[in-house]
Formats: structure tokens, sequence, C-alpha cells
């Protein structure tokens, strides 16, 4: 397990051109939260393992549930947090990225494209794993 602290993070909106993309990570993100919050600490961990992640020490505040770290480039780490805030609001997965990230000169676009892609390898990697089915995206 690995273990972070918050200043070493970033939003999309840290990556060139990366706020006009926030919405559509948010909309991506909102479907594959259905899926994502079925999978609990334990089985987070299983994937991340099962696709070359690593599964993080860390909690953005007392709703995460897990966090699960995945590593597309050299240098550039996303950051998945299942955040559980029902019943009183929806459940959403928030997606940060390490502060080097940034440094490396993606443009936003590219990033979000990333970000939904190693969504969905999570999601599928789940599926096999834990040989379930997972709500549909």
């Amino acid at each position: 397990m690995a273990s972070i602290d918050k200043s070493s993070m970033v939003g999309l909106s840290s990556f060139e051109g990366g706020a006009v993309h926030r919405k559509f990570v948010d909309d991506s993100m909102k479907s594959r939260t259905p899926s994502l919050r079925s999978l609990n600490a334990s089985e987070a961990r299983l994937i991340a393992e099962a696709i070359g992640g690593r599964f993080l020490d860390y909690k953005l505040d007392d709703a995460t549930e897990w966090a699960i770290a995945v590593m597309p480039l050299p240098s550039f780490e996303i950051r998945y947090f299942l955040q559980r805030y029902a019943p009183e609001f929806e459940d959403r997965v928030q997606v940060l990225f390490s502060k080097e990230s940034a440094a490396i000169g993606l443009p936003g676009e590219d990033v979000a494209h990333f970000v939904i892609l190693y969504a969905n390898a999570i999601i599928h990697a789940a599926r096999r794993v834990l040989k379930r089915e997972l709500p549909k995206v």
C-alpha cells in the first residue's frame, strides 16, 4: 500500500485546456460510479494489483472508501477515489493526478481520455478477477 499526501495531487485544471474537459470527465465518471462503488476496499486492492496499479493509503475525507492509482505513462499517475456520500448525497469517483503529471505537458483532452480508459480498465478487471457482474456503464 502506497502512502501519499494532499500536496502531491492536482486536478484536471492543472493540464493545458483541462478545465474545458472537466464536465466531460465528471459526466463520464458519473456513469461509471455505479460499477466502481460496488467494489469494497479489499476488492479494490485486488483490482489495483491485477491492473499493475497501486492501492493508496489515503483518504480525501471521511467519505473515501478506497483509492487506486494507475500510471499509464512514466510520470503520469491517475488517482481514483471512491467517495461514499450516500444517503445525503450521491456517491462519486473523484479523479486527481500526481503533481508530476502536469509537468509532462499532456493536453487536457488526452488526460480526460486516459481517465476514462483506465476507469473502464478497472471495471473490466473487476469483472474478470472477481468473476461477477457489475452494474453496466
